[in-house]
């Protein structure tokens, strides 16, 4: 996405994952603004959503977690 600015990443806090740095490095050598959110239960995600909208992300990336399988 060439005009890609602002993208969300959702990580799961219980499984850590290298994968948050490598994106956050990445996403910072092109030019585009993470907002990192932290995903505690399934039952926090219509908030997270809702905080994603607010924050203009114009991408989600689900960095890979139990609760994604």
């Amino acid at each position: 996405m060439p005009k890609l600015s602002r993208a969300a990443v959702l990580w799961d806090i219980q499984n850590p994952s290298p994968q948050l740095n490598a994106i956050e490095a990445a996403a910072g050598t092109m030019g585009i603004q993470l907002q990192a959110l932290e995903l505690q239960n399934l039952h926090d995600l219509q908030e997270i959503v809702a905080t994603i909208k607010k924050g203009g992300a114009q991408g989600l990336v689900l960095l890979s977690s139990p609760p994604f399988r």
